[in-house]
């Protein structure tokens, strides 16, 4: 596992955004129904042409947190319990090497990984 390293925020849907590859070429990426971000109808008015305006976008795509909500919320649990695992006060889980005496190395692993030896 990775948790040694920073924890996501969270799960999240794909991102559309200005000039990104799923914008400029959509159809590439399985993204149909392209369409500015509904807020931008509220900020600006009818007559605004939405599309050049527009920075975030919506669309139609197949995603794997749509399709299996399950294993999306298996993992949004697994990363709020790594995110606690790292909250401020307690020492970040790590991976890393120590050096001890003549010239020997331990290995110190804190990550709480199950059925983990240390050597």
């Amino acid at each position: 596992m990775i948790h040694h390293l920073p924890p996501p925020t969270g799960t999240y849907f794909l991102s559309l955004d200005r000039f990104s590859p799923y914008i400029n070429d959509p159809a590439v990426y399985g993204i149909s129904d392209l369409e500015p971000a509904p807020s931008y109808a509220c900020a600006f008015p009818s007559s605004a042409d939405l599309r050049s305006l527009a920075y975030q976008f919506t669309g139609k795509y197949d995603c794997a947190k749509a399709a299996h909500p399950e294993l999306s919320d298996r993992l949004e649990h697994a990363c709020r319990e790594w995110r606690d695992s790292w909250k401020a006060g307690s020492p970040a889980p790590a991976l890393s090497l120590v050096p001890g005496d003549d010239a020997y190395y331990s290995l110190m692993d804190t990550r709480g990984l199950e059925d983990t030896d240390m050597f």
